[in-house]
Formats: structure tokens, C-alpha cells, sequence
């Protein structure tokens, strides 16, 4: 009975990082795909006010998504990788900390949260802002310094605030273009189905 409890208390942590993991994807699709004239509905809902900080200010937002979801990504491979020393030799325990990582990854924190993020951008751009807000207050300097050493190491001129907010910017401006009878409908909806595409 003690050895059980003891590794759910081994587990329970790791899965609290992917399942956080997994709200940051989600977050982060639903961000990068709502456009700004569904932050302006959504502006007196819950949420709302942080959403209109967002489109000013978006790599704000995205960086520390991105920096928080890595964080937990990286610490639950290393918890699953102790847990896994306790019963397999070192070269297995190593093995299976990538296959398991790599399904986790691609399906619990990638496919699965961003497809959510997707269907439902109000609810997960709402939850997420919230969270993702928080954050930034509290880990914004620290995504600076980071995206600052990525700029001095990476050749070229760097983007001062990271380049994460590409696909959200190109998004709005297609959703511009499209208000202002720039973009007709049909273009306006073949354009998004090649960011869906990826």
C-alpha cells in the first residue's frame, strides 16, 4: 500500500506539468488564431480587457506561453526519466523517457490542446489570456534576457521581441483586409485554411 502511494506521488506531478503543458498549447493556438475583431466582441466578457492588452502587445503574451510550456515539457521528461531509473537499467530508463515524451508530446500537448484551442478560441483565448497574463508579470524579464541572447547568437539582425507572433499578426491583418473589402470572402477563408495547414 505505501510503495503505491508513494508512485502516485511520483506521477501525480508529472501529470500536472503535461496537463499544463497542455493548457498553454491550447492557449497559445486559440491566441494565434483569434483575430481582432472577436477580441473587440469578447471585450466586455471575463478576460476580455487582458485580450485587448494581447493584440496590442502580443509577444508579451506568447513568449512566456512558450517559455512556461517548455519548462514543463523539460522537467516532466526528467521526472519521468527518475521514476523510470528505479526499474530499468540506465540505456532503458533512457529509451523509454524519449518514446514516452515524444507521444506525450506530440499528442497530449501538441495534436489534442491545439485542435481545443482551435474549435474553441473565445473559451481557451479567454483561460489562457488569464494564465498567460500572470505570467508575464512575473516571468516577462526573464523572456527578454533570453530572446536577447538568442538575438546576439543568431547571424542577422534578431526580432526584439521575439519572433513568435508571426501567424497572429498575418492573421489580423488578413481579417483587416477582409472588413475593409480588401480580401474577398472566399480568399479571406482560403488564406486561413493554409495557416490551418500549417
Amino acid at each position: 500500500m505505501g510503495r503505491v502511494l508513494v508512485d502516485l506521488l511520483s506521477v501525480l506531478p508529472i501529470i500536472a506539468l503535461i496537463g499544463f503543458a497542455g493548457f498553454l498549447a491550447a492557449s497559445e493556438s486559440a491566441l494565434t488564431s483569434i483575430s481582432r475583431v472577436l477580441i473587440e466582441e469578447l471585450e466586455s466578457k471575463r478576460g476580455g480587457h487582458l485580450l485587448k492588452k494581447y493584440s496590442a502587445q502580443p509577444s508579451r503574451f506568447l513568449n512566456v506561453i512558450l517559455l512556461v510550456r517548455k519548462v514543463c515539457e523539460f522537467t516532466a521528461a526528467v521526472l519521468i526519466l527518475r521514476l523510470l531509473q528505479q526499474a530499468y537499467t540506465t540505456g532503458y530508463a533512457y529509451l523509454y523517457t524519449v518514446i514516452i515524451m515524444v507521444v506525450l508530446s506530440y499528442v497530449v500537448i501538441g495534436v489534442g490542446p491545439r485542435t481545443l484551442g482551435r474549435q474553441n478560441p473565445h473559451r481557451w483565448a479567454r483561460a489562457g489570456i488569464v494564465v498567460s497574463a500572470f505570467l508575464a508579470v512575473i516571468l516577462g524579464p526573464v523572456t527578454k534576457l533570453l530572446i536577447a541572447v538568442g538575438n546576439a547568437i543568431t547571424p542577422g539582425k534578431g526580432f526584439r521581441s521575439g519572433p513568435f507572433t508571426n501567424e497572429a499578426e498575418l492573421r489580423d491583418l488578413v481579417d483587416q483586409a477582409h472588413e475593409r473589402g480588401l480580401v474577398e470572402s472566399d480568399e479571406h477563408e482560403m488564406i486561413h485554411s493554409v495557416f490551418e495547414l500549417g
